[in-house]
């Protein structure tokens, strides 16, 4: 899910008490074990309406006056984890929250919210692409093979990345 912050915000995240998160674009891993489509559906309610019961970290950002709903991108189950270190090791990507969304992370991931440098967007919009559709990645004649991969520029990976943003 990606989710912009107009204005630098302190907020109480429930169990992580008080928190600093920068103004920028962040992207949010999360899953859902049944019902992806009405945890996105609630999710994406919670950041227009402004309200609702708060469960989860990511529901106490959705719900400030300053954070707008950017899209959202389902993977397939299981790989929560996996995306969540893919991004965290891309160049000037942070996670400004140790812990959010990842408390219950039994890979131990630093946190499922990062804060992403303005030109990682397009590039993580193709890397959910290929982990949703791995057989693309191979496909393509010249273009590197998609593990590991994600500094590389999107415009590299495939052609239905190029412009997008």
């Amino acid at each position: 899910m990606y989710i912009d912050l107009k204005r630098s915000q302190i907020l109480n995240v429930g169990s992580l008490r008080i928190v600093r998160l920068p103004a920028g674009r962040y992207v949010y891993i999360g899953s859902a074990r049944r019902g992806i489509a009405a945890r996105v559906s609630r999710h994406k309610r919670l950041a227009i309406e402004k309200s609702g019961k708060l469960h989860w970290h990511i529901d106490y950002l959705l719900v400030n006056p300053h954070t707008k709903w950017a899209g959202v991108v389902v993977l397939e189950d299981g790989i929560e984890c996996k995306m969540s270190k893919q991004i965290a090791a891309m160049s000037g990507v942070t996670a400004p929250v140790p812990g959010f969304g990842s408390t219950d992370c039994r890979s131990k991931c630093r946190a499922h919210l990062y804060l992403l440098p303005i030109e990682a967007t397009s590039a993580l919009r193709c890397a959910a692409y290929f982990f949703r559709y791995p057989s693309m990645g191979k496909a393509c004649a010249g273009s590197p093979q998609f593990e590991g991969t994600l500094q590389q520029s999107c415009r590299y990976l495939h052609p239905y990345c190029i412009g997008s943003s």
